[in-house]
């Protein structure tokens, strides 16, 4: 499930820092989840995961201010007819007490939004 990093890569030689403070915001949010979670952190995108349910994961990753998108993965083997029934899994409609298969992220207020307009 990468959570896909915001406009972090826009504040030049500080950029690590807002990095840096998205990474403790999202360990604050995994804590108390129940189970234990990992995260892999790579440029533009940080990947958690664990022993916990995605949907928990989801939830408490897409409140995070500085991600630009949460997008929810599954793992399949590689062949072709896995893959094929993962994708027409994921894309039945869920069931009842079900989950959404995409998950964006909060919207954020326009200054054009915000100034009364």
């Amino acid at each position: 499930m990468p959570l896909k990093h915001g406009e972090i890569f826009l504040k030049g030689r500080n950029g690590h820092r807002f990095t840096e403070r998205l990474h403790d915001n999202l360990r604050v949010a995994l804590r108390g989840i129940g189970g234990s979670t990992w995260t892999k952190v790579a440029r533009n995108a940080t990947v958690p995961g664990g022993q916990v349910p995605q949907e928990a994961l989801v939830e408490r990753a897409r409140r995070l201010i500085g991600g630009n998108s949460v997008e929810p993965a599954v793992r399949v083997p590689s062949t072709v007819d896995d893959i094929s029934a993962a994708a027409v899994e994921t894309l039945r409609p869920p069931t009842a007490g079900g989950g959404r298969t995409s998950v964006p992220a909060p919207a954020r207020a326009t200054p054009a939004a915000t100034a009364g307009g």
